[in-house]
């Protein structure tokens, strides 16, 4: 349906607002759009692709804390093979085809240690008090 559809111009923020089409129509430019579960952005930058990721392996996070990752009953390997099995792969989705640069890698890392922090029960007072 023309009416769904939508266009991206690569490398151009100073493209037109519409493309014509030669039946008379026309189709709105976007700047970015969501593609496949990933967001593609027009000047290919990966800031609300990464800042996506983050949030969606948050919520799944959160929604596993008080039932797996806080549990006391459960060991910590299978802590870990949920962990890996559901967060990571939420979080790296795609991360294959990112050009990906220090700041990404620093945000990822970032909340990568908080997930292993609240896993081993490790609050970041108490991570600071261990290295004085």
């Amino acid at each position: 349906s023309i009416s769904k559809t939508k266009a991206l111009c690569v490398n151009s923020r100073d493209a037109p607002h519409t493309v014509p089409l030669a039946d008379g129509d026309t189709i709105s430019c976007v700047e970015d759009f969501t593609y496949l579960g990933g967001i593609v952005s027009c000047d290919g930058a990966l800031d609300k692709e990464v800042s996506q990721r983050i949030a969606k392996a948050s919520r799944i996070f959160g929604c596993l804390r008080t039932p797996i990752f806080q549990c006391r009953k459960l060991s910590l390997r299978i802590k870990t093979l949920v962990y890996k099995a559901v967060v990571l792969t939420t979080l790296l989705y795609g991360a294959e085809t990112w050009p990906v640069k220090a700041t990404h890698l620093q945000r990822l890392g970032v909340f990568h240690r908080s997930c292993v922090r609240t896993m081993l029960g490790v609050s970041r007072g108490d991570q600071f008090t261990q290295h004085i």
